[in-house]
């Protein structure tokens, strides 16, 4: 498993695979301690919630997340801004001290234009351009990184979420689960701010959820393997979520308000609309559970992966070939797709061959062992590896091998 780490240091996740999931947590603990320092003046708990401030902080630091430093200060100022009696010694001496200790930990070094806050930049485009070629169901659950490292990101950046919680769920779910994720969180925001404290820690969760995937949807309907993370994550994310959850259901709680559902609605509305003016591009196309690139249409050729390959292997291999209109099915859909002329199996998944013996068929490195059916219309092989039975039957049957 993966280590974070910053000049050699290792970054604390505290349980969290992920130290900007534990980033976002600390930040929405943070304005209730900065409220309690407010409400109890009594010396006793003026040290008890001072000292939870502190070590608080200082797990944040040890988190090395610039987007968890970013919210603290942006909780911070939120906060204070809000508080009608502003006690300014207070704030200022939480200020001083962040400042310390994010010093002397050594956070500042980080911030700066790396290849991480670039590579973040290509992946939204990427999730935008996703969610405009299929706005209206989405492209599926768990989906939305591969299409976009597939057919979108390139230079070799990889992805398995779109590091931004409100995208990833908005490009899988589509439109209408977007809106109205959205417009829950834009109705909480506008109905809950005279509670301060909660109302400073969900907007931080909101921005951090923007800036990372802290919300995982994939690990968090995990319930069998815990997205392939330690149980302690898996508990840890649903912790969060939870958190998220409680502190925006605090928010809304009091009488219902039309005038406001209409507003939030109306702001879900402009967010959904605007990602959705995004231009699609290379966007692939999600249709009866087939992705189909950009600017194929009738899908004459159907290709079937077997599982565990990744599909811009896939993808590659049909560019350089000179495929165009096909279609593959999505992880998890039926194999069936009648209408195909050609069917094109990679690997191992010619073993599905028998279901398609009035198409034109296509093997890519089958299995050794594999016998070729009687449609057999190309075989690709490996350049440097020897295939002596696939070869010698391919001979046999004039069948054209071609080297990749």
């Amino acid at each position: 498993m993966m280590e974070f780490t910053y000049e050699g240091v290792v970054r604390q996740g505290f349980g969290f695979y992920n130290p900007n999931h534990a980033a976002a947590l600390i930040c929405a603990w943070l304005p209730f301690c900065w409220a309690a320092l407010l409400r109890w003046k009594q010396f006793t708990c003026r040290m008890v919630f001072g000292g939870l401030t502190l070590l608080l902080t200082v797990a944040l630091a040890m988190t090395y997340s610039r987007s968890g430093v970013l919210i603290f200060f942006m909780e911070l100022g939120l906060f204070y801004l809000s508080q009608k009696k502003r006690s300014w010694k207070v704030f200022l001496g939480i200020l001083v001290g962040a400042l310390l200790v994010f010093l002397a930990v050594g956070v500042w070094g980080r911030f700066s234009v790396d290849r991480a806050v670039l590579n973040r930049l290509d992946i939204w485009r990427a999730g935008a351009s996703l969610f405009a070629a299929n706005p209206w169901w989405g492209g599926g659950h768990g989906n939305s990184g591969t299409l976009a490292t597939a057919f979108l990101l390139r230079d070799g950046i990889t992805c398995r979420t779109l590091v931004n919680s409100h995208l990833t769920l908005l490009v899988e779910y589509g439109i209408w689960v977007g809106w109205i994720w959205c417009g829950a969180i834009a109705y909480a925001l506008i109905a809950g701010w005279r509670r301060r404290a909660a109302w400073a820690a969900f907007a931080g969760m909101c921005v951090a959820a923007g800036l990372a995937s802290v919300f995982d949807w994939g690990v968090l309907w995990d319930f069998q393997e815990w997205g392939g993370l330690p149980l302690t994550n898996f508990l840890l994310s649903w912790l969060l979520f939870l958190w998220f959850l409680g502190v925006g259901g605090w928010l809304c709680v009091g009488d219902f308000c039309w005038k406001r559902a209409v507003v939030a609605g109306g702001i879900a509305g402009i967010i959904c609309a605007g990602v959705w003016c995004f231009p699609a591009g290379d966007a692939p196309r999600i249709c009866d559970g087939m992705v189909i690139p950009a600017g194929a249409e009738e899908g004459r050729t159907l290709v079937l992966l077997p599982e565990g390959m990744p599909l811009k292997e896939a993808v590659e291999f049909l560019k350089r070939y000179g495929y165009v209109d096909w279609r593959i099915p999505l992880p998890g859909q039926p194999v069936q797709c009648w209408t195909a002329e050609e069917v094109v199996f990679f690997g191992v998944a010619a073993e599905y061959s028998g279901m398609y013996g009035e198409k034109q068929l296509t093997f890519v490195s089958p299995p050794g062992y594999f016998l070729l059916p009687a449609r057999t219309w190309k075989l690709y092989l490996k350049r440097f590896r020897r295939e002596f039975f696939l070869e010698s039957q391919a001979e046999e049957r004039n069948i054209p091998v071609i080297r990749y």
